[in-house]
């Protein structure tokens, strides 16, 4: 008889059956995990084991595209810090501190940088107008 345990190890095994088991929920917990934010979601689970939180955290992030969804749906707080020197908060609020969220990072990054491009186009229009106007204010009253 063979050991289920030769193949992989416990903590391996543990975490595939707890994912088949949240499957079915995928959905909802990825719509919890937006409307209040991680933390609160496992206190609502009643999610106190920090290995199963881990794997969970882990599954959303990799597997569902939670933080692509997160970024999105708070594009303008997180325009707003990088505009406001804060980018490197962003980070540690998104939780994705660690070697292992280097790749999400990096994606990260990419999201923050097209999600701002906007802004930057805004805050640049803003200027060049008012700059115009200036300008324009200035040649109008010359001659006075």
């Amino acid at each position: 008889m063979q050991n289920r345990y030769d193949s992989q190890s416990e903590a391996e095994i543990l975490k595939s059956e707890f994912l088949v088991n949240i499957k079915p929920f995928e959905a909802d917990l990825v719509a919890n995990y937006l409307a209040q934010g991680f933390d609160q979601m496992c206190l609502a689970l009643e999610l106190h084991d920090e290995f199963y939180k881990n794997a969970l955290f882990d599954y959303l992030v990799f597997e569902k595209g939670v933080i692509a969804l997160i970024l999105k749906q708070n594009r303008q707080f997180f325009v707003e810090m990088i505009f406001k020197g804060q980018g490197n908060l962003i980070r540690k609020i998104l939780a994705l501190q660690g070697r292992k969220y280097r790749g999400i990072w990096k994606e990260v990054l990419e999201l923050l940088a097209e999600l701002s491009a906007g802004k930057f186009l805004e805050v640049k229009q803003a200027e060049q107008s008012f700059q115009l106007f200036l300008a324009l204010q200035k040649q109008l009253f010359k001659s006075e």
